[in-house]
């Protein structure tokens, strides 16, 4: 008998045992190639492939598998806006040099000083703000149940904005505000905080007229993240600490995780510690707009004024504000502006702003339903038409 091997057949030989004649028969299929453990070579670097190789201990026959080349690292370079040119953010891999730019900055424009009018010095000669607030309140102890009742406001006389506003948040509801531009929906989330006093009507926060808790009580309690963020011509860190200004850079560094900024901050030359120009400019609207919410982390409030990120967001940005925003806004009160309407179908109540008033109230489903305002809106926007 001969056997089979991984290349050959077995079979088996006859020999007569008086003549000496041979003849082969019942021949075996070869056996199939027994291959040792696999060899590895990763991959060296995006440039590279690596792969794995296993032998037949019998035959040497060979087997190789392409093991996916390792993904780009990439160093970033940003280059700052001028009064004439944008900035921008360019990344550029160590190993291979493939680069893509993102995070643009529109151009400055011209920076110029300030003019000399005589309404400076009516500004810096006006009285300090008043604070009638007397009530023993605490932050801690606020709730966040608003209620608007009978609200009259007008920045300038006889142009009224709000005519008789009602509306009622319940703690820890997510209530997004809508409307069509200049209906008033901004100026709703700027009367709690008393920079601007109503001509009618009152606001209480846990049943609390505002004009009994102190201001600084009062707007302790509120954190606001618009579009249009505040910042100062000082390090990352500083601006995220206005949020909370005795807070550890431990908690300072958690706020900015949770808030989706850390990841781009760590990208800058010097992090944290990186120099703001004047209003951020040297910053993406989305950059800003995550250190914004960044900051309200820190400031740990019970209620949230929110303002949705604008469509020259890029996309990647956008998800990250939109993410953080749900995070922030969990088991807390919190007022949206909605430009977006597709964003705020999970909100708890959608109240639309009509002529300073209430129009109608409910969720996304219960208003389309209605066919009213906010199906108006809902329509108008998917079809391509501004409101």
């Amino acid at each position: 008998v001969v056997e089979p091997t991984c290349t050959t057949l077995g079979y088996t030989l006859h020999t007569c045992s008086r003549c000496g004649a041979v003849h082969k028969d019942t021949f075996v299929d070869a056996i199939a190639h027994t291959y040792g453990e696999w060899v590895v070579t990763e991959p060296s670097s995006c440039i590279e492939s690596g792969a794995r190789t296993k032998t037949c201990i019998h035959c040497g026959d060979a087997v190789t598998e392409i093991i996916e080349k390792a993904e780009h690292s990439y160093n970033a370079v940003v280059t700052a806006p001028t009064c004439t040119e944008e900035g921008y953010t360019t990344y550029t891999c160590k190993a291979c040099d493939d680069t893509y730019v993102s995070d643009k900055v529109a151009a400055l424009g011209h920076t110029y000083g300030e003019w000399e009018t005589d309404e400076d010095f009516e500004i810096m000669d006006s009285a300090d703000e008043i604070d009638e607030g007397t009530d023993e309140v605490r932050v801690a102890d606020i709730e966040g149940n608003i209620r608007f009742e009978g609200i009259h406001f007008a920045y300038e006389p006889d142009e009224p904005v709000l005519k008789g506003l009602d509306l009622w948040l319940k703690k820890g509801q997510k209530i997004a505000i809508v409307g069509a531009t200049g209906s008033g929906k901004t100026t709703v989330v700027n009367l709690p905080t008393r920079f601007y006093e109503v001509d009618e009507g009152k606001i209480t926060i846990d049943g609390r007229d505002i004009t009994d808790i102190p201001k600084e009580t009062l707007r302790r309690s509120i954190a606001i993240v618009l579009q249009d963020t505040v910042l100062f011509s000082d390090t990352i860190r500083a601006n995220i600490k206005y949020g909370r200004l005795d807070a550890t850079d431990e908690e300072m560094r958690a706020a900015a995780a949770f808030a989706k900024a850390d990841s781009f901050i760590e990208r800058l030359p010097d992090g944290y510690d990186t120099m703001l120009a004047e209003s951020g400019s040297n910053l993406s609207q989305g950059q800003r707009q995550l250190l914004s919410i960044a900051r309200a982390v820190l400031a740990d409030p019970k209620i949230l004024i929110l303002d949705e990120a604008t469509s020259s967001v890029d996309t990647r940005t956008e998800m990250h504000i939109q993410q953080a925003m749900v995070a922030l806004m969990e088991n807390r009160t919190s007022l949206i502006i909605a430009h977006r309407l597709s964003t705020i179908r999970d909100a708890d109540k959608i109240v639309v702003i009509k002529d300073g008033k209430v129009a109608e109230a409910g969720d996304h489903e219960e208003l389309l339903a209605a066919g009213g305002e906010y199906f108006k809106l809902y329509s108008n926007q998917f079809a391509g038409i501004a409101t």
